[in-house]
């Protein structure tokens, strides 16, 4: 809501402020080139909520010369384009995703972004075939971005849930791992009573499992 509210106030602003900062050409990392790169792009993220730019978009991602661009255009596109240029985007984002930092960067858009990534989405991401259960930056990816990102998902009793049960899986590989991920469930003290009833039934329901020592004194400690 706020940065909308951002984006309908300066309404008549954001592209010409966008157009003056863009720079064509060979990617640049001086200094004046990652400022006005950085000013570009948070102007197009704002122009977006005021006005179709789905062909801006796949402009830009066809003809950027760096990363830092053409996940700028994937990442505006999934929160405010059209269902079509959001699916392109995200498609050809993660077919261009040759290192696992590029591979982890579309898991956790994916995973936080507020409009497309859903109980379901994320349950899909989690049986894509890049995503590995024994790759602690695949899970932190999707779902410590889930928990810690994903304001509008993980706070039902379903994204609890999905949380619990990730936790639950993983702590027969790596107990480690799952300690660290379950804190936000943790963190029910944060919230209203409605919210912490659903958070503490999960943590209630987990310190009943046959857990490792290490996230038994997390879970039992935190109920």
């Amino acid at each position: 809501m706020l940065r909308q509210n951002i984006a309908n106030a300066g309404k008549s602003l954001w592209r010409n402020l966008f157009e003056s900062m863009r720079i064509d050409g060979p990617y640049e990392p001086s200094a004046d080139a990652i400022g006005r790169r950085s000013l570009a792009i948070t102007a197009l993220g704002y122009l977006a909520k005021v006005e179709p730019i789905d062909a801006l978009l796949r402009n830009i991602d066809a003809s950027a010369s760096n990363l830092t661009e053409r996940y700028a255009a994937y990442r505006i596109a999934r929160s405010d384009a059209g269902e079509q240029v959001s699916l392109e985007l995200s498609e050809r984002f993660l077919g261009r995703a040759d290192t696992d930092e590029v591979l982890d960067l579309w898991l956790s858009t994916e995973a936080m972004n507020e409009k497309t990534a859903t109980i379901d989405r994320v349950k899909e991401l989690t049986s894509h075939p890049r995503f590995a259960w024994t790759n602690p930056n695949r899970v932190r990816a999707v779902l410590g971005t889930f928990a810690n990102r994903n304001v509008r998902a993980f706070h039902t009793p379903e994204g609890y849930r999905l949380l619990a049960d990730s936790v639950l899986k993983l702590d027969a590989m790596n107990p480690q791992i799952a300690s660290r991920l379950v804190m936000p469930l943790c963190q029910w003290g944060r919230f209203v009573k409605s919210f912490q009833e659903a958070m503490k039934s999960e943590l209630r329901r987990m310190v009943a499992k046959d857990l490792s020592k290490d996230l038994y004194e997390i879970v039992s400690k935190s109920v």
